[in-house]
Formats: structure tokens, sequence, C-alpha cells
């Protein structure tokens, strides 16, 4: 739903959901917070393996596919290694590219702490609409 007319599969379906409500929002919003690494604190660059952690800045390509509708961050880079653009899009998937400071996510119930994306930057986009079959 970035920059174009909402589509059927973006809504939530009301006979099945009732409880949940569509939100137009900007993949910087939706990316923002979200967690890179589920048990380490750092994270790795898919072109070099170089170990990037809190605090450090990285390009990351995240995406999410109609069903289910969760983002997920599929691949990390370095600023070195990082692409310039969603290179091989994806139809039927939301893709983009943002550059982001890796942060702290604290979850206190379970006294953890895992990396996340904060000061997001939008680098590239790739609509539902665009690509090849998966």
């Amino acid at each position: 739903m970035i920059g174009e007319r909402p589509h059927p599969w973006d809504q939530p379906d009301p006979d099945t959901r009732p409880d949940v409500v569509a939100v137009l929002t900007t993949p910087q919003q939706v990316v923002t917070g979200l967690v890179v690494s589920p048990a380490q604190r750092h994270v790795y660059c898919t072109g070099c393996r170089d170990a990037r952690s809190e605090g450090q800045e990285v390009t990351v390509y995240a995406y999410r596919c109609v069903d289910p509708a969760a983002w997920d961050v599929a691949q990390c880079y370095c600023p070195a290694r990082a692409p310039a653009d969603v290179e091989t899009p994806t139809l039927g998937a939301v893709e983009c590219l943002v550059t982001a400071t890796l942060g702290q996510r604290s979850f206190p119930a379970r006294q953890t702490h895992r990396l996340c994306l904060t000061d997001v930057e939008l680098l590239a986009v790739s609509p539902p609409t665009e690509g090849t079959d998966p």
C-alpha cells in the first residue's frame, strides 16, 4: 500500500478478523523497531560477513508477503556492501531497502534484549504489483 490504491489483500477480512483494522503507513514506520537478530548481540553483513552491533549503521532488505502479513528482515549489509535498489522484486510481496542504526529493544517479561532498527531512512521500495512470480 505504498503510493498506490489499497488492494483487497491489504484489507483484513471482517468475517474472520473483526478486531483487526487496516492502517495506511510508511515503510519507515513499519520497520522502525523491527527485530533483526532474535538471539544475538550482533548481525553479520550478507556481503562480507563483518559483524555489526548496537549503534552501527546497516542497510536492510525487508519484505512482507500477502499471507502472512508480517514483515521480515531477510538481509543485512554494512554500508560498503549495501545494494542501491531492490535487485529482484517479487510479485505479491512489498519489499524495501532501508538504512538504519542498530538499537536495542527490551523485553522485560523475558528479561532479554534484541537488536532492532532505529533512525530508519527509505532507499528503495517495490510494491506487491511489481516483479516476477516467486
